[in-house]
Parts: structure tokens; sequence; C-alpha cells
């Protein structure tokens, strides 16, 4: 089989993203280890046809992988065009204030103290510290 798309070309490290691989030799693919996305067999796929297949992503350490189809003849090679990132999400760590009026209008000038680690490298981190927004009113059950 040959990869000559995927789509789209990242997704989350917990997994459950849908990808669509395009290429061909596709109709001849079976197995659990049919699809594999950087040494992890796919959650589950379904060939659409010899030139696609529709994917979900398992579960994967943040980074840069490969994703690799078998069938009966071989694998497909390693190109360009199969590469796939898994990214981490973005974590809240602090939010400021911690309360407000219940009829709304409270600023929250520093509303999300939020550290990433971007697409699983930990010294390469964003800080977001002036996010302005003005809270709405909110109404207890």
């Amino acid at each position: 089989p040959e990869i000559t798309g995927v789509a789209p070309k990242f997704g989350i490290s917990s997994g459950g993203t849908s990808v669509v691989i395009t290429g061909s030799g596709f109709s001849s693919i079976g197995g659990v280890a049919g699809v594999v996305f950087g040494g992890v067999n796919a959650t589950s796929y379904v060939i659409d046809s010899d030139v696609q297949i529709t994917a979900v992503s398992p579960a994967h350490a943040a980074g840069i992988i490969d994703i690799v189809t078998t069938n009966a003849v071989g694998s497909s090679f390693v190109v360009a065009a199969d590469i796939y990132t898994y990214y981490n999400l973005p974590a809240i760590t602090g939010v400021t204030p911690k309360y407000g009026i219940s009829t709304g209008g409270t600023a929250c000038p520093n509303a999300f103290h939020t550290k990433l680690a971007w697409i699983g490298v930990p010294k390469a981190s964003i800080s977001v510290l002036t996010v302005e927004r003005s809270v709405p009113a909110r109404v207890s059950p």
C-alpha cells in the first residue's frame, strides 16, 4: 500500500480523532495491525475504498509520528505524506479572581493562567496571562 495523504494531520494525545488516509492498495488491508500510528494499532479503521481508509487514532505520547498501513504484500513506506502529530491539550492551572458578584460584570484580568506543553516538548511552553473578560451573571440552581 502507499499513503499519499492524511487529514487531519494532527490530533490529541488521548486519541479518538477520525483520520482519513488517502493513497492506494488499501482494499487488501486487514487485521488489527492494518493501520498503525507510530507503532500503536489504530483504535479502529474502515476501508472506504482501495484509495481511502478512515481510522480512529489511538492514544499516543505527544509528538510527530508516521502512519503505516499493511496489506498481504507488505507495509507502506514511511514518507512525508504519512506524518501525523499528536499534541497535549492545554490545562488551566489557575483562575483569578476565584469569585465575583452574582449580578456579573466581574473583570477577570488573568482569567487563564495557562501553561502549555505544546507538541509534547516540555521546555517549549506558552503562558497566557492577560486575557480580559467580563463574567456574566450566574443564577444558582
